[in-house]
């Protein structure tokens, strides 16, 4: 059968195919449309912009321009923990896909806000997660929030005071009692103590075998991708 007589036998059939087409590239045309005008990309970009801002704070924003964006901001430890070594220790993938806020230990939640807020003003905020290693574990714990996504306690320094802090499922913690010696034992004791807590209220709590300084590295693995 010839080309033009399949045609002419199978009008019909071509007419009702060909509209359905049409009417599939309309939609699936209007849809990426109406994505777009609503902010978001047609796909995600592997890639996000890092700022140094204020007394030692950083901000990273993702490259792809999200509709609403999960905020997390994360507390450095002393010493070499500082924020410039807490970003080296996320993987890529969570830079990718949340806005990230750097601290130093010493600064107070309150004081990260008011640095980092302005230059996100523009940006419309879905969740908000705080974590904090070593040191900056006080700084989740004195602020703690049921409202927030993640409270990250990375082998936290912790105290008794905070044991009876009103927890919820949010809470996520890893960390090894036995990084804690000599004088700081006592933070060690209070960690094994927090654990049970932290699960009564439907909390996650892992003890690991893995030195201090490898834990946020392990717990960003875990929680921000």
């Amino acid at each position: 059968m010839s080309l033009l007589n399949y045609i002419k036998k199978n009008r019909d059939k071509i007419l009702v195919t060909s509209a359905l087409i049409a009417v599939v590239f309309f939609v699936y045309k209007e849809f990426i449309k109406k994505e777009t005008e609503n902010g978001n990309s047609k796909e995600e970009v592997k890639s996000n912009t890092k700022r140094m801002l204020s007394d030692g704070v950083i901000l990273s924003i993702p490259d792809t321009k999200y509709k609403k964006y999960n905020l997390v901001i994360i507390f450095g430890g002393m010493y070499y923990a500082d924020p410039e070594w807490m970003y080296k220790q996320i993987p890529s993938e969570g830079l990718y896909k949340n806005i990230v806020v750097i601290a130093p230990y010493t600064m107070s939640y309150a004081k990260a806000k008011s640095i980092f807020e302005p230059a996100i003003k523009d940006l419309k905020i879905d969740s908000t997660s705080v974590m904090g290693f070593s040191a900056g574990g006080l700084q989740v714990q004195k602020n703690y929030s049921p409202q927030w996504k993640i409270a990250g306690l990375i082998d936290p320094s912790t105290r008794t005071e905070y044991l009876n802090l009103p927890f919820s499922s949010n809470v996520k913690m890893v960390y090894n009692d036995a990084n804690w010696g000599g004088k700081l034992a006592g933070i060690g004791t209070v960690q094994t103590k927090l654990e049970p807590k932290i699960k009564e209220k439907t909390g996650y709590a892992e003890k690991v075998s893995i030195a201090h300084e490898n834990i946020p590295k392990f717990f960003f693995d875990k929680f921000l991708k």
